[in-house]
């Protein structure tokens, strides 16, 4: 059995609201939630330690207020979604895309191999920031694909069947900042739902029109219940 046979991984596109869902299903099973996003320092700590110049261009682009958020560590989960996003995108500003990548590439392989696997966690709701999972390149794909394949529980939520639909659906449940956000918003999403990407890494599909976070919740922990029987009487 694989070693993070009992731990659920949730993925999809933003706004779909993967945290509340996964809130919601780490008590229900008092499992621990590993957000994402709450963990995205260790990409902007190495960032920094390897590049004065990144670290100059970082601080006259962004906030007094950001910058005091981002020295928080992760665990304290004083980041706001606000701090969060324009972190993401003054570095999609400065940086390649094919740097971005490496360094998000990277973030993962450290959240899933040394905080979930090397310390033997077996009961976590992992729930994946869509810039955690965003790659151009082919092999990177691969790569982040096989990361994942350590868990045999991983859902993609998603409004609807329906791209369209999907995407106007998430458009409708974000206030934008500015443009910018609007757009990297917006454009990000496309990816996500278009390409099929994360979706052909579930195990699981759930459509969530319709349905209030507890709603889902309790459809993922059945489809998840239905797994761990099977999976039992295979052995």
């Amino acid at each position: 059995m694989n070693q993070n046979s009992n731990s659920i991984v949730i993925i999809g596109p933003s706004g779909v609201g993967k945290t509340t869902v996964a809130d919601i299903i780490s008590k229900k099973l008092n499992f621990e939630h590993c957000e994402s996003d709450l963990f995205y320092e260790i990409i902007f700590n190495e960032m920094l330690k390897e590049d004065k110049d990144f670290k100059q261009k970082l601080d006259e682009s962004i906030s007094k207020k950001t910058q005091e958020q981002y020295k928080i560590a992760p665990k304290e989960k004083n980041w706001s979604r606000e701090t969060h996003f324009e972190l993401f995108v003054k570095i999609m500003s400065i940086c390649e895309q094919k740097e971005l990548e490496n360094y998000h590439l990277e973030f993962v392989e450290w959240l899933i191999n040394k905080h979930l696997v090397e310390i033997g966690n077996n009961n976590v709701v992992l729930d994946m920031a869509p810039t955690c999972s965003h790659y151009s390149d082919k092999n990177k794909q691969e790569q982040f694909r096989k990361l994942l394949s350590k868990f045999e529980h991983i859902f993609y939520l998603v409004p609807s069947e329906d791209i369209r639909e999907s995407l106007d659906i998430l458009k409708d449940r974000r206030i934008y900042a500015n443009d910018i956000d609007q757009i990297m918003y917006e454009e990000t999403n496309k990816y996500f739902i278009e390409s099929g990407f994360l979706q052909n890494l579930a195990t699981h599909i759930l459509y969530t029109k319709n349905k209030t976070p507890e709603e889902i919740a309790n459809v993922l922990l059945e489809k998840y219940k239905q797994n761990n029987k099977t999976e039992e009487m295979a052995l």
